[in-house]
């Protein structure tokens, strides 16, 4: 597909020269086909090895289970007899199957390295993918979930939507599990030379083996709900709060508030929710005077969603105006504004507004050198006053006021 791809480039490159803009959509999505047909190329190779890898070690697993079930059922099965081989000797059968699955997996990943240079396949950034799709999965089956890839064939399709999770092989070996337990059961069948069309009990005992497994599957798949096994981790965050977090959020809260009440908080509550709000609750006047020196950016940056919904609280109860502003913003924004009349001035005359706006900008340029020089401030001061010698209540005068330099 090289050789078309260059071909439409081409034909793309042209039309766009020419001024053809609907013609060069119609390239564009010709080049963008062509382009997925030649991923899809190198990728169903890919999942096809991965896939038959999976049941390759799925097998060298389940080996050693079988060789253990012949061993088990040896006079049954009479497959060791038929064989000529010692029923003791079963045993070294299965220690060899351990090795050669360990083995087996050892081995394949240096085959898949080695494929990955060879013919370029993204195995490893495919199985990553496929794992980050099964852990963001909405429900707790991913074979419900009908996102499927259409730019892989049909029979690969399936494969790809259990992205080779846990539940993947969970399927696989079952099936697996049962292909081979029915093999064991007709053999013994034949051995005995037993027929079930002679035999009057058999519907009942296909009756009893059908409703020990209704009833087994249906207590395991209610263990299951219960263990929340394979349940997505972001279940809460898809669907919303559901009502246990909503219990155990008023469990939290009303455990907290008790502490505040008693005045004590345990250890990391000073973190919590519950905590940020009682102290703005009864600390209003000191944040709104400290205002400037605790909103940094960075702070502004880690926690804006709850500082918006403090703000926005208190416009709601109405105490944001009850509250003093002796210390005013330093933002562009306010300053523009004030700037286009925004504010309510609305009974300052021109002069007025002109002088206020001046002395507002006077006020916030001195109070921002202020600030930039209160490090060099701090630095500048000694350890005891040179008159007395005290420790206590010391500061730095300035020699020349702000005010004068302005």
């Amino acid at each position: 597909l090289t050789f078309p791809i260059a071909v439409k480039k081409v034909q793309l490159w042209i039309y766009k020269k020419r001024g053809l803009h609907f013609m060069t959509q119609n390239v564009m999505s010709d080049i963008q086909d062509l382009c997925d047909e030649m991923e899809a190329q190198h990728i169903e190779p890919m999942v096809e090895n991965y896939s038959e890898y999976c049941a390759e070690v799925l097998g060298c697993f389940l080996t050693p289970v079988i060789i253990l079930l012949i061993y088990l059922f040896a006079e049954e099965t009479r497959i060791p007899t038929n064989f000529g081989i010692r029923q003791q000797d079963i045993l070294y059968y299965f220690i060899f199957a351990v090795f050669v699955a360990i083995g087996e997996v050892i081995m394949n990943v240096f085959v898949f390295q080695a494929l990955e240079i060879l013919y370029g396949w993204p195995i490893f950034d495919y199985v990553e993918y496929a794992q980050h799709r099964f852990r963001t999965r909405k429900m707790r089956w991913r074979g419900h979930e009908h996102s499927l890839d259409e730019t892989l064939s049909p029979p690969l399709q399936s494969i790809d939507n259990l992205c080779f999770s846990n539940q993947y092989y969970f399927v696989t070996s079952l099936g697996g599990v049962g292909i081979c337990y029915l093999m064991i059961g007709m053999t013994i069948m034949l051995r005995a030379e037993y027929s079930p069309l002679n035999d009057y009990i058999a519907p009942a005992l296909c009756l009893f083996v059908a409703f020990s497994a209704l009833t087994l599957m249906t207590a395991v798949v209610k263990l299951a709900e219960k263990w929340e096994i394979w349940e997505p981790r972001h279940k809460y965050k898809i669907e919303g709060e559901s009502e246990l977090e909503r219990i155990n959020a008023e469990k939290r809260a009303k455990k907290e508030m008790m502490y505040v009440r008693e005045g004590k908080l345990p250890r990391g509550a000073l973190t919590r929710m519950m905590a940020k709000n009682q102290f703005i609750k009864y600390n209003q006047p000191w944040i709104f005077e400290n205002l400037p020196y605790i909103l940094t950016r960075k702070l502004l940056k880690q926690n804006r969603p709850f500082l918006t919904r403090a703000y926005h609280k208190l416009v709601e109860d109405g105490k944001l105006a009850q509250c003093r502003f002796d210390i005013s913003s330093d933002s562009d924004a306010d300053e523009a504004n004030f700037m286009t009349g925004t504010f309510n001035v609305s009974h300052a005359s021109p002069i007025t507004k002109g002088v206020m706006l001046f002395w507002l900008a006077k006020a916030r340029q001195i109070r921002k050198f202020k600030y930039l020089v209160k490090s060099v401030d701090v630095s500048r001061k000694r350890l005891a006053c040179l008159r007395c010698g005290s420790k206590h209540g010391l500061m730095v005068e300035q020699l020349t006021e702000f005010e004068s330099l302005m």
